[in-house]
């Protein structure tokens, strides 16, 4: 029964660390909200695959989901 505990508890532990490493790999994916854009009130959800700069003004290309 000790044994049992004692590997509980290793096997516990390295979840933990796992799952710590995990949700900081997620918080540096991180979305990026985009608060002015030209077409006002449209909603697009999907990946940003390039960003640009033409000047003063910025560019995303957005790959859509397909929803």
């Amino acid at each position: 029964m000790k044994r049992f505990i004692a590997i509980w508890i290793l096997l516990s532990a390295g979840l933990n660390i796992w799952q710590s490493i995990y949700i900081k790999k997620l918080e540096e994916k991180r979305p990026i909200v985009v608060y002015k854009a030209d077409n006002a009130g449209a909603e697009i959800f999907g990946k940003v695959v390039e960003k640009g700069r033409h000047g003063k003004l910025y560019t995303l290309t957005i790959r859509d989901y397909g929803v």
